[in-house]
C-alpha cells in the first residue's frame, strides 16, 4: 500500500486510549474509520485481533473498537470503493493469517430472520397517527404507561430517545432486544447506545435474537460468559455465523473456511467481502 506501516506497533493501545476519551459513539466511529483509512491491512488485522482478545476479558476500550467496527461494516456500501477496497484487502490478510476471529468481524450475512410485511403490523392505532417528531418528543416523557406503549414504536428515532429516558429500565431494554419479530434498525439503535450496550443482559439478548444483524450479534458474542456461549452455540434458530462465533470462543479458533476476496482489486474488478451487496 504505502511501503510501510501506517501505525506504530502499539496502534491498538493508542486507538483504545482515544476511544475511551470520547463520549459519543459517532465520534468513536469516525476515529476508527480514520484509523482504517490510514492503515495497512496488516495493522488493521493486528488491531482487530487484539481488540477481539481483550473484549473477551471485559476491556471497555476493546469493546469500543469492535462496536465501532461493527457499525462501519454494517454500513460499508455507503462508504465508496476506495474504503471498501481497503477493507477487502484487510479481510484477505486476515484469511492469509488464519485469523478466524477477525474474519468473522468482516463477514455479515443477513440475519437468520428478517421482518416480513405481514409481521410489520400496526403497533399502536393511536400513537401511529402522531407525527414522528411528536413521538420523539413523547419518548422523553416520564409517564410509564406512555413509555410502555412507545417501546413498541418501530421508528429508530423514537427508540433513540427512549434509550436515554431515565424512566426506562433494564428490563424494558432487554425485553425490546428479545422481541420477535423485530426490526434491524431498532436493534442497531440499541447496540449503538453505550448506556445499554455495556449491560450484559442486553448483549445476551442481542446475541440470542435471530433478527439481530449478524455483525452485531457476533460483537455481542465476544463478551459472553461460557454458559451463555453454549446457549448461543446450540440455538438452531440463530444464524450459523453467530453460532460459529460462540463455538470458537468455547473451543478455540479454527482455520477460516471462507475463500479470500480479490484483495486489493477495485470493486469493479470483483473483490467482495462476505455478506456484501455492492451495486
Amino acid at each position: 500500500m504505502n511501503g510501510g506501516p501506517a501505525n506504530p506497533p502499539n496502534a491498538f493501545a493508542a486507538l483504545r486510549k482515544r476511544l475511551l476519551a470520547l463520549a459519543e459513539p459517532a465520534m468513536r466511529v469516525r476515529v476508527v474509520s480514520e484509523f482504517l483509512e490510514a492503515s495497512d491491512p496488516e495493522d488493521v488485522v493486528a488491531v482487530l485481533r487484539e481488540a477481539a482478545a481483550d473484549t473477551s476479558r471485559g476491556d471497555q476500550g476493546a469493546d469500543h473498537v469492535l462496536a465501532a467496527f461493527a457499525e462501519i461494516v454494517g454500513g460499508l456500501e455507503s462508504r465508496g470503493a476506495p474504503f471498501y477496497d481497503r477493507m477487502a484487502a484487510a479481510y484477505a490478510t486476515a484469511v492469509e493469517q488464519r485469523a478466524a476471529a477477525v474474519c468473522r468481524l468482516f463477514s455479515r450475512p443477513p440475519p437468520a430472520r428478517t421482518l416480513s410485511p405481514d409481521e410489520a403490523a400496526e403497533w399502536d392505532s393511536e400513537l401511529a397517527k402522531v407525527t414522528l417528531g411528536g413521538r420523539r418528543a413523547l419518548a422523553k416523557s416520564l409517564d410509564r404507561a406512555l413509555i410502555e406503549r412507545l417501546l413498541k414504536d418501530p421508528a429508530p428515532e423514537v427508540v433513540r430517545n427512549l434509550l436515554m429516558n431515565p424512566r426506562v429500565t433494564e428490563s424494558d431494554i432487554v425485553a425490546l432486544c428479545a422481541r420477535r419479530p423485530n426490526t434491524t434498525s431498532v436493534l442497531r439503535e440499541i447496540h449503538g447506545c453505550p448506556r445499554w450496550r455495556r449491560n450484559y443482559r442486553v448483549r445476551l439478548a442481542l446475541a440470542r435474537n435471530p433478527y439481530t444483524p449478524t455483525e452485531i450479534a457476533v460483537h455481542a458474542v465476544t463478551t459472553l460468559a461460557a454458559q451463555d456461549l453454549r446457549t448461543v452455540m446450540n440455538d438452531i434458530h440463530l444464524h450459523e455465523h453467530v453460532r460459529a462465533a460462540a463455538r470458537a470462543r468455547l473451543k478455540g479458533e479454527p482455520r477460516p473456511a471462507e475463500p479470500a476476496p480479490a484483495g486489493r482489486q477495485s470493486i469493479a474488478g470483483g473483490a467482495t467481502l462476505p455478506g456484501s451487496k455492492l451495486h
